[in-house]
């Protein structure tokens, strides 16, 4: 009786916080997406394996991106301290098309941290800043006309 008590109080009390907190809760939510984000720290595509399940992954990647301002996604992409979810915020910034500032751009064009990459089939490790010029899929994403390959730059012409 007394640990249905317990139970009861604790059920009242969160739902209590929940519907007080309103703008809160989806900050929450956001919180909750960005944790296990970094918990699970890999970055992987839409479908992973063999069989080419979507990935739990790129489902917290859709959640954020439904969810996070963008002040949020641009704060994340700067100061989070895990890379998965610095990666996962700037594609998030790039997918809903909005400006990359300067600092930011140059930030993860610099970035040489290494982060575990499930794509498919394929496992490997690469670093932010090569795959955040892959995931761009644009020629007008980084301070173009130039596309970045590994260490060489290309100048495009148009």
């Amino acid at each position: 009786m007394q640990l249905l008590k317990c139970n009861l109080l604790t059920v009242s009390l969160f739902a209590t916080l929940s519907f007080c907190q309103g703008q809160n809760l989806q900050f929450s939510s956001i919180g909750l997406v960005v944790f296990e984000m970094a918990q699970h720290n890999i970055y992987e595509s839409k479908t992973i394996g063999f069989t080419g399940l979507q990935s739990k992954q790129y489902q917290r990647f859709q959640q954020l991106l439904s969810l996070a301002t963008t002040d949020q996604l641009i704060d994340l992409a700067a100061n989070h301290h895990n890379a998965v979810v610095r990666l996962y915020s700037f594609q998030a910034l790039h997918q809903k098309k909005i400006t990359i500032p300067e600092k930011l751009s140059a930030q993860f064009e610099n970035d040489k941290t290494m982060i575990d990459v499930y794509r498919g089939c394929v496992r490997e490790t690469k670093s932010i800043s090569n795959i955040a010029f892959t995931v761009s899929g644009s020629m007008n994403f980084f301070r173009m006309p130039y596309i970045k390959t590994d260490s060489v730059r290309i100048k495009v012409t148009t």
